[in-house]
């Protein structure tokens, strides 16, 4: 009986998968065709921008996003509507760029990744989003980071040989990644941090001489100390000295729950990418603090300098509003003296000794 021969089976390629990247539009705002009118083909409700981009990958006819960040709401657009925006700091558009296959390859391609050094980032100033010399940005293809860390995008920087910037929003904790001529310049904006990557100069340690061996020391003869009488006078007792005591604080939250109404928040201080713990530390450690405001949704801190500020909320339940109080200083019992010591009181004899029978 011949064997059975298993027929070849010819190798399968995958077919090839379309890219899409999602590039914001400038100024910020809501997404407009050429004559200013928009054509909305979906809403999406309490969502996310990462969300609201897949959403648009899975349909045909969607071209572009715009996302509202005061209601979380997503409208799906189509090509058109991303001509031109409808500036609002409230809104914002990304054009969906047209699907680019990408050819199959056999072999892995290497990565390019810096070599072993150690990052730094410097803030540019004034505070605001990367511009380069001619006022526009280019984020880096696959540069956005979605809800992250201002620690996060610059690792992920560090980690691409072509970022030479990173772009940080704070209302949405979104990180752009750009190249190093997008930190030419800044756009002043309050809501946006630009910071330019370097690389910190490696310090070589200077080589120490080597440490002569110690000489024997001449041994010398011991010294009798001399004998201190003990004294008989009473010795006083030593108070200790008086610390001043160290100031503290407790929180009472203002109700009901929900962010602190401001009536003038002009001097707040934010602080992003933080905990509640670590908030309630930095009000602490201010002289100027009256309270916090604590944004959990995007881990944001807010410091209060003005009372008027902690009044009353707004009710929204993912904020929650403390106002500062300090606590009285504990109170020290003095010492109780230690009582006073009678000594005996010895009589003296003044008659002669009997003389021995």
């Amino acid at each position: 009986i011949s064997p059975t021969v298993a027929p070849t089976v010819a190798p399968t390629t995958e077919p090839p998968t379309p890219t899409r990247v999602f590039t914001e539009l400038q100024p910020q705002g809501c997404c407009r065709d050429a004559a200013g009118g928009s054509n909305t083909l979906s809403y999406l409700f309490m969502s996310t921008i990462q969300a609201c981009q897949a959403a648009c990958l899975n349909r045909a006819d969607c071209g572009g996003i715009e996302f509202k960040y005061s209601n979380n709401i997503c409208e799906l657009h189509p090509a058109a509507d991303t001509a031109q925006t409808n500036p609002d700091t409230n809104c914002d558009c990304f054009r969906r760029a047209p699907a680019t296959p990408t050819v199959p390859v056999t072999t892995a391609t290497p990565v390019t990744t810096r070599p072993a050094t150690t990052p730094t980032f410097v803030e540019l100033m004034p505070q605001g989003c990367c511009r380069n010399a001619g006022g526009t940005s280019n984020t880096l293809p696959g540069g956005y980071i979605f809800t992250t860390t201002i620690a996060a995008c610059q690792a992920a920087c560090a980690n691409r040989a072509d970022c030479g910037a990173i772009e940080f929003k704070s209302r949405n904790s979104f990180c752009e990644l750009h190249p190093a001529a997008d930190a030419n310049q800044t756009n002043p904006d309050t809501n946006c941090q630009c910071f330019s990557f370097g690389i910190a100069p490696v310090t070589e340690m200077p080589t120490m001489a080597p440490t002569p061996p110690p000489s024997a020391s001449p041994t010398m003869s011991p010294t009798n100390a001399p004998t201190v009488m003990p004294s008989s006078a009473p010795t006083s007792p030593t108070e200790s000295p008086t610390m001043a005591p160290t100031m503290a604080f407790t929180y009472a939250e203002v109700t009901p729950r929900g962010c602190c109404d401001d009536a003038n928040g002009a001097n707040d201080v934010t602080l992003n990418g933080t905990d509640l713990s670590a908030c309630e530390g930095a009000c602490n450690n201010s002289a100027t603090c009256l309270g916090y405001e604590w944004q959990s949704w995007r881990d944001v801190c807010v410091l209060k300098q003005n009372a008027l500020d902690l009044q009353s909320t707004n009710g929204y339940a993912l904020c929650l509003c403390f106002a500062k109080e300090v606590l009285p200083p504990p109170t020290t019992a003095s010492p109780t003296p230690a009582p006073a010591t009678n000594s005996p009181t010895v009589a003296l004899t003044t008659e002669a000794p009997t003389p021995p029978s």
